[in-house]
């Protein structure tokens, strides 16, 4: 019994000693906070080679197109991009984490609890970039990408000023939309469907439509995995294009709709600029990301969020009505 005694006495010495000396492995850089209600949030730096995974996926690069390299300023070699993009992303600095953690959970704290399961997730994961995709924030994978200037800007957040930068808070909860988005598919294609949009799919329209649109369709990360197209009403076709082969930024486009109709399972087309439809701009009432059910959805997210700040801020259109109807 007593060189039993004297074993646990060693063993906790032991413990007590490498507790001191050995350094603490954390693979992955998180801040976590509960918010007003029970529920955990929590918001993940990940690691370089994660980002680097993400940033450089196969399955978007393989997309592109002449002018996907063009407007991105990258020569029409796969590999070539892909490392520029490795190049131009990494973490935030730790005081960029900080400051973000402190801004998210003021995102938080000023949506109701029953609202919240559908703006927010449980665990988001931010990495920053330098410069790519026309410094837009996007996202790939589980990862939202926010340019170096919007961690500039949120340097100086100080707590509860979220009304001072609503149109950063609001970008937050679009890329948060797409994340959602993503994982859960079926769920949301029953709101688009309500809207009045059917889908097709990316192999349908190369096949069956002009070359000419075909090439100046902007790929847009957001869209991914599911890469698919929507007709509303059985009526237009929206699309965003590059507005000319000449284009040289990822912002150099159109919104255009594509009249549709297809008799004999043939597809005929006339393409119009999109604000020129007005049965789609009355029923949708944006005039901005409206191209795409995943875009409007995410901006109608935005604008739900926005109204709990300010209560002036609101919308009245039938598209905008009908995405209430589905928060219940």
């Amino acid at each position: 019994m007593r060189f039993y005694n004297q074993l646990q006495i060693i063993g906790i010495i032991i413990v007590i000693i490498l507790y001191f000396i050995l350094p603490e492995k954390t693979p992955l850089v998180y801040e976590n906070f509960t918010s007003t209600s029970d529920s955990i949030y929590k918001v993940i730096y990940p690691e370089p080679a994660e980002i680097e995974k993400v940033i450089t996926s196969e399955s978007y690069f393989k997309l592109f197109k002449e002018l996907d390299f063009q407007v991105r300023d990258c020569p029409p070699v796969k590999s070539y991009c892909q490392k520029k993009y490795s190049r131009l992303s990494g973490s935030p600095t730790t005081d960029e984490q900080s400051k973000f953690t402190i801004f998210y959970q003021d995102i938080i704290e000023n949506i109701p609890q029953q609202y919240r399961h559908h703006l927010l997730k449980p665990i988001i994961k931010i990495a920053k970039t330098y410069g790519i995709e026309n410094k837009f924030p996007h996202t790939h994978s589980d990862i939202i990408f926010l340019d170096e200037m919007f961690f500039q800007r949120i340097l100086s957040y100080q707590k509860g000023n979220i009304k001072m930068y609503l149109s950063d808070a609001s970008t937050i909860i679009h890329e948060i939309t797409h994340l959602l988005q993503r994982e859960q598919p079926q769920k949301y294609d029953a709101l688009y469907n309500s809207w009045k949009f059917q889908s097709l799919s990316y192999q349908h329209l190369n096949c069956n439509f002009p070359h000419h649109i075909i090439q100046r369709i902007r790929l847009n990360p957001d869209e991914l995995p599911h890469y698919r197209f929507w007709v509303w009403d059985n009526k237009i076709l929206p699309l965003v294009l590059y507005e000319s082969s000449k284009a040289k930024n990822v912002n150099d486009v159109v919104y255009i709709g594509v009249r549709w109709d297809k008799p004999h399972d043939k597809i005929k087309a006339e393409t119009d600029y999109l604000d020129r439809f007005s049965d789609y701009q009355d029923y949708f009432g944006i005039t901005n990301n409206h191209y795409h059910p995943l875009e409007i959805q995410a901006e109608y997210q935005a604008v739900k969020f926005l109204e709990f700040i300010d209560q002036s801020i609101s919308l009245k259109s039938p598209g905008y009505l009908q995405y209430k109807k589905f928060l219940i």
